[in-house]
């Protein structure tokens, strides 16, 4: 078969696999199931419209608090029951200790403290 013979557009690629080794990054990292239940708290907030919500994320995950695992927004409603200019955020919190089983009353005290906190931070207020 010659050239003259090829009536389609050809390429040529070459790979060096060595390389291609060394930059694929084959590692692996997962996190046991854990040995403790978690405790779920929500928090809904009455907050100015111009308040950003990845403000109030910001906030939660600087207060702290190593026994918060996990906290997302459920909740957006601006309408009908919130004063004009207003908004309501719902805001799951998932607190969870590694070494023991957490209590309500500790649990309580540390959801009281974050519900403060994020009020004195964006001038909300409870729902």
């Amino acid at each position: 078969m010659d050239l003259e013979d090829v009536k389609e557009d050809i390429g040529v690629l070459e790979i060096d696999l060595k390389k291609v080794i060394e930059l694929y990054n084959d590692t692996y990292s997962y996190k046991g199931i854990p040995a403790f239940p978690y405790v779920q708290r929500d928090i809904s907030l009455l907050l100015d419209k111009t308040v950003e919500a990845k403000r109030v994320l910001d906030l939660i995950r600087d207060f702290g608090e190593e026994l918060i695992e996990q906290y997302w927004i459920f909740d957006h409603y601006e309408g009908k029951s919130i004063p004009e200019g207003m908004k309501s955020l719902g805001i799951s919190i998932r607190y969870r200790a590694t070494d023991r089983t957490l209590t309500d009353e500790e649990v309580d005290r540390i959801h009281e403290r974050l519900v403060g906190y994020l009020m004195d931070k964006t001038g909300g207020r409870l729902r």
